[in-house]
């Protein structure tokens, strides 16, 4: 029976079950869009653009209207950090797509419409609006605190992974093949003497 993914639709032939192993063979079809369509739609988010810009309609009103994005269309349009689960992205850790941008757009600005294909082959057009932006600053501590706690925190981590790696390599055994003892490692794993 075919079944529909974010990929497009499939056909799967299972050929053998061998415990929680399974042999198979696939056939994804990917629908295709016709130009006309693609144009089409660029020229709708234009407008919707300008709507935004003229103060005719909302950013926010805009998503719940016209976004088909399943991730970002009830909260808002926000997109979340995928590695923080937080809503703001260091620019240093940013995608690089997304960085070019972004990064020379002012608070309240949007990006112009783009095309765009993911993963799985959906062809899509988008805007991204700046909601905020930190220019950089020596750290406060009140206005910074989140990430000030954060830095904190992992060092913390860092620290206490270093200690017990410390006390835990004196009483382990390590075996190390001679290919390896060449290597520099960053806790003494070869345990040897420091001078």
């Amino acid at each position: 029976m075919p079944f529909k993914s974010q990929f497009g639709y499939h056909i799967i032939q299972l050929h053998e079950i061998k415990g929680n192993t399974r042999v198979a063979s696939h056939i994804l079809m990917q629908p295709e869009i016709p130009d006309d369509k693609l144009k089409e739609t660029q020229d709708k988010i234009n407008k919707i653009k300008k709507d935004i810009e003229e103060g005719k309609i909302t950013f926010k009103e805009a998503v719940k209207k016209y976004s088909q994005d399943k991730d970002t269309r009830n909260n808002d349009g926000v997109i979340v950090n995928p590695y923080s689960g937080d809503t703001k992205f260091d620019l240093t850790r940013m995608p690089p797509a997304l960085y070019a941008r972004v990064s020379e757009l002012k608070k309240g600005e949007l990006t112009e419409p783009f095309y765009e294909e993911s993963r799985g082959g959906e062809k899509m057009y988008k805007m991204i609006l700046l909601k905020e932006k930190t220019d950089t600053h020596t750290a406060h501590l009140v206005n910074d605190y989140e990430k000030i706690q954060q830095l904190a925190l992992q060092k913390k981590k860092q620290e206490t992974i270093a200690k017990w790696s410390k006390e835990k390599i004196v009483d382990t055994y390590i075996k190390m093949s001679d290919k390896f003892k060449k290597c520099t490692f960053k806790r003494n794993w070869k345990k040897e003497i420091s001078k």
